[in-house]
């Protein structure tokens, strides 16, 4: 898998506008810290959105592994497994947006 994403990157030209960035020698040597100098206000309004955003999350992962484990009494590794499993599900399978593939398009074919 490597090597073909090796092989597709080295098929694949640069931006001209990074081109003119490099041979201008703009290139920041830390482009987090430049961002976080230039962009505050971004950043902290998309790390409380994002906070919104997983909060129920954590508390539904926080109320399956203590009510498993102490009214049902399945065993810690068994729940963890199933968050784990759940959270990978393809949500477009499943009708729930969940994680980084709720931005996926709709409902494909292989459902």
């Amino acid at each position: 898998m490597v090597g073909v994403g090796l092989y597709i990157r080295l098929g694949i030209l640069e931006t001209p506008i990074f081109s003119r960035l490099l041979a201008e020698n703009r290139i920041e040597r830390a482009p987090v810290f430049e961002v976080i100098k230039r962009q505050p206000k971004s950043i902290i309004l998309v790390a409380l959105a994002k906070m919104g955003e997983m909060a129920p999350a954590y508390v539904y992962g926080a109320f399956v592994l203590t009510y498993g484990t102490t009214v049902l009494g399945s065993s810690r590794d068994l729940l963890l497994s199933a968050l784990l499993a759940s959270a990978a599900e393809d949500p477009r399978c499943s009708g729930v947006p969940a994680g980084p593939l709720a931005q996926l398009p709709a409902r494909p074919e292989s459902c």
